[in-house]
């Protein structure tokens, strides 16, 4: 499927209040969404949620290093990055924390509640590029539910005939205020 185009997303999702598609530098697509709760950002890149606030206290409760990189095929380092389909280092050293957090992910729905939850769903799957490194058919999907609380949730379907091997996470990157007073 290709890659959803930047005024594809803005027209297909219009109508949710709060909800807008921005292009980061690189060309890279975010969705910023404000509802009644918080503020977050969603970059299409890697699917991940790299920023959280908490309307009430107006902070960040994730934290994105200045040294990360926005660009086309690299891993945001921040906000809470998925790892799949391998957590750590590869064993046969194709990199660290698989290829998901390096993929252009697909929007497959937002939706908004009468409460003033936002929802988003998006999804990535294997390619004949990704199959080289780990031999296998699959997709997944990440649901970010936005509100007082910060939920994400992950889902591997196997598309292939053979159990998949796999390993996954969110890792977290939490903004903290002393570093030195965490235990």
């Amino acid at each position: 499927m290709p890659q959803q185009s930047l005024s594809e997303l803005k027209t297909q999702f219009s109508q949710i209040d709060g909800v807008t598609f921005v292009e980061r530098v690189a060309g890279l697509p975010e969705i910023h969404i404000e509802n009644r709760f918080c503020e977050a950002v969603v970059p299409l890149q890697g699917g991940q949620v790299l920023s959280y606030t908490q309307i009430v206290d107006g902070r960040d409760l994730l934290f994105c290093s200045k040294n990360a990189y926005f660009e086309n095929g690299k891993g945001i380092k921040g906000g809470a990055p998925i790892c799949w389909p391998w957590f750590g280092d590869h064993p046969d050293g194709l990199g660290a924390h698989g290829f998901a957090r390096k993929t252009l992910w697909h929007v497959d729905k937002i939706t908004a509640d009468d409460c003033g939850v936002t929802e988003v769903t998006l999804w990535t799957k294997t390619t004949p590029e990704t199959e080289q490194h780990w031999p296998h058919q699959a997709k997944l999907s990440t649901t970010i539910r936005l509100g007082k609380w910060l939920s994400i949730s992950l889902s591997t379907t196997n598309l292939g005939a053979e159990p998949l091997p796999l390993t996954q996470a969110i890792h977290t990157y939490f903004k903290v205020a002393d570093i030195k007073a965490v235990k």
